[in-house]
């Protein structure tokens, strides 16, 4: 396969890179063992360079969707890739901030870039803040469900049903 836009990590103990159409590779640079840490459609050209947060913890790439761009996040240590863009425009380009909460990339928001490519494209900054699950509707239904009044009466002190009657 064609292995192609090697970056190494600050430290440089670490190098991403991808490989043929569909790998993004990470090589440990003192055994020189490579591990497939993502299969995504990257394919063979037009890819933007990989490359790891300042922490050295993340793999920031792109891969097509649709024949557009998305920028995507893999967690080294959780082997766990996260799509920040998914939407039907190309990001490309994209580098970290130096202090890490930032994302930089450039795109044209208002139009794809298939098939004629990215024409007046900008410079955009995403910012990075630690996101919960989505909620699922189980959880949505719990947070706001109604709670039941108590409607029941109380209980009357019980009273004997026959009366006497004292007849002289």
């Amino acid at each position: 396969k064609n292995s192609r836009s090697i970056v190494l990590n600050k430290k440089r103990t670490q190098a991403v890179y991808l490989c043929g159409r569909d790998e993004v590779k990470l090589l440990d640079l003192k055994t020189l063992q490579p591990k497939t840490i993502v299969k995504e459609e990257i394919w063979g050209f037009q890819n933007s360079d990989p490359g790891f947060s300042p922490d050295g913890e993340y793999v920031l790439f792109t891969a097509i969707r649709n024949f557009e761009q998305d920028i995507f996040v893999h967690n080294i240590k959780e082997n766990k890739t996260t799509n920040l863009t998914n939407t039907g425009v190309t990001e490309s380009g994209p580098i970290w901030s130096p202090d890490g909460k930032y994302i930089l990339f450039t795109s044209q928001r208002l139009k794809a870039s298939y098939p004629f490519g990215m024409q007046n494209a900008r410079v955009y900054r995403m910012p990075l803040e630690n996101i919960d699950e989505p909620y699922r509707i189980d959880k949505f239904n719990e947070l706001f469900k109604k709670k039941k009044k108590d409607t029941a009466k109380k209980a009357a002190p019980a009273v004997d049903s026959l009366k006497s009657i004292i007849i002289d």
